[in-house]
Parts: C-alpha cells; structure tokens; sequence
C-alpha cells in the first residue's frame, strides 16, 4: 500500500484499467481491517488491536469524516489505581483537560447503564462542577444537570449531587442556563421531594446547598416556595440541632423576602407564633428577634 501512495504523483503516466486496478487494491487493504468493526461516537470506525499498555488498549481507527487513520486508545477505569483517580479528582487542571477531551458523556454512560464502573465515575463526574467554567459548560451541554438531579434520590450520592447543581448555579453565566434547567418542573419536584425525604443523617447537610441556591436565583427561590418548599421548611424548625435550626431560619427568610405573597406566607403558615414558640424554647429571645427584626412582630 506504501508503494501505490508512492506513485500519487505519477497517476498520469498510469494507463486506466490499471489504475482502477490499483486503486480497488487500496480500498480493500485499508477496509479490511474494519469490515467487522465498530463505530466509535458515529465519528470513529474501531479495527484491530495494535498495542496495549497498564491501563488498555490501542486500536487501529478510521475516521469516518475525513478518511484519516488514527491511533484510539481505550482506557479501563477498572484498570487505574485509585491514587490515579484521585489525582485526577483533586487537580481541577487535570479534571478540566479530562472534560476537553470528552470524559463526560462516557462518565454519564457508566452512571446511568449502572455499570460496574459507576463507583469510579460519580466521584469523577460530581468533582466536574467544581472544576472549572469549561468543566461545567461541558456538564450541562450533556444533560449532566439531569443526572444530578436523578442522583438526588441515591442515598449515598444525593447531598454531593445537590452540592454540584448548588455550585453549577453559583457560577451560571449571564445565559442562564442553568437557572432556566432548573426552573423545569420535573426539576423542581425533584429538589421539593428530596428536601422531604431527605434522610435524617444527611438533613443537616442539605440545608446549606439548598441556602445557596435560593439566595443565587429569585425566581428559583419564589418557584419552591410556592410548590411545597415553605411549609416544609417550618415543620422543621423543632429540628434539635442549633446549626439546623439557624440555617432553616436564613432558608424561611429568604423564601420570604422574595415570596410572592409575603403576608400570605405569614398567615397561612402561622408563622409569627412559631418563631415565639421557638424562641422560647431555646430561651434566646433577643437573638432570634435581632435576628428577624420587627417584621414578624
């Protein structure tokens, strides 16, 4: 085949018959290596085998667009120490050349095909959000807010989940985009039941992501309140932890200063008599009132 490309430049001096000749003799060395093969993405056609190394194995490719072969290693997360994977899940630089390079859509493959790789790709996809601007563009763009969200009913990955779609939307861009995911309905339902459901070993853990992102968007913060966020923040207010019970007064009055119907809100909840009660629970009358000034007087 190296001998026909030789003479790419003297195809004139060539009679026809034998130049289709010639060049039916190419096609069929350079395809036979992938007439039983595979496609990669619809981009790559997989052939043989010509190499492995610690973490996989190298395969001939064709690329479909341009005709170019190329060299497609394909790596085993299995394979990886898992000090290798944490060097990838501490080193945002290293996290963000994993994104560039297309990690995400097979992390989300491994998660939601409830592979045997699943345990290594959500630490890796979760650390994605921390990451950088890329990272996240490259998340979202690949339903990566969908999966978060689908996380939140994982017992063990549901507070990590909700944390990742609290710092998406700290750092949304003038777009919106993240915001306007997350006013979906189904997303919403999604945050309202897990804060109902939520476990009480994770309860306390959740108040603070939840915090974030009322605070970051108004329209998200009024859209949970009136879809069954509010009453479920007050029933928790005899909650017995100290930081539980602060972190659900700052949720309760934020939900307030954007509520659509703030007196409503009032009223309907009873609101004013249970800060009182609360307040005399925990004897601290004048931190609580400091705290919420003369509005609910």
């Amino acid at each position: 085949m190296l001998r026909i490309f030789e003479w790419r430049h003297n195809f004139s001096r060539i009679r026809a018959p034998l130049l289709l000749e010639l060049s039916e003799m190419a096609r069929q060395m350079t395809t036979s290596a992938f007439h039983k093969s595979k496609t990669l993405d619809n981009k790559y056609m997989l052939g043989d085998e010509i190499g492995k190394g610690a973490y996989g194995r190298v395969y001939k490719g064709l690329d479909l667009e341009n005709g170019d072969f190329v060299a497609i290693k394909q790596v085993s997360l299995e394979n990886i120490a898992q000090e290798d994977l944490n060097i990838i899940m501490i080193n945002k630089r290293r996290q963000e050349q994993a994104a560039e390079n297309g990690i995400i859509p097979h992390l989300l493959h491994f998660i939601m095909s409830d592979s045997t790789l699943r345990q290594y790709a959500l630490p890796l996809l979760c650390d994605m959000a921390h990451a950088s601007r890329n990272s996240r563009e490259q998340l979202r763009a690949h339903g990566g807010l969908d999966v978060y969200l689908s996380l939140l009913e994982d017992n063990i990955w549901s507070v990590t989940s909700l944390d990742s779609i609290a710092v998406c939307l700290a750092h949304d861009n003038e777009n919106r985009k993240v915001e306007q995911a997350l006013l979906k309905k189904d997303a919403i339902q999604k945050l309202v039941k897990f804060f109902q459901c939520c476990p009480e070993q994770h309860f306390l853990h959740i108040l603070e992501p939840f915090l974030k992102i009322i605070t970051k968007s108004s329209r998200i913060n009024t859209t949970l309140a009136v879809n069954g966020l509010t009453p479920l923040l007050i029933l928790r207010l005899d909650h017995p932890d100290a930081i539980a019970r602060l972190n659900l007064l700052k949720l309760i009055k934020a939900v307030y200063e954007h509520h659509p119907r703030p007196k409503q809100l009032i009223v309907e909840n009873d609101l004013p008599q249970k800060l009182k009660n609360l307040i005399e629970e925990r004897r601290g009358e004048e931190r609580w009132t400091e705290f919420w000034g003369p509005s609910f007087g």
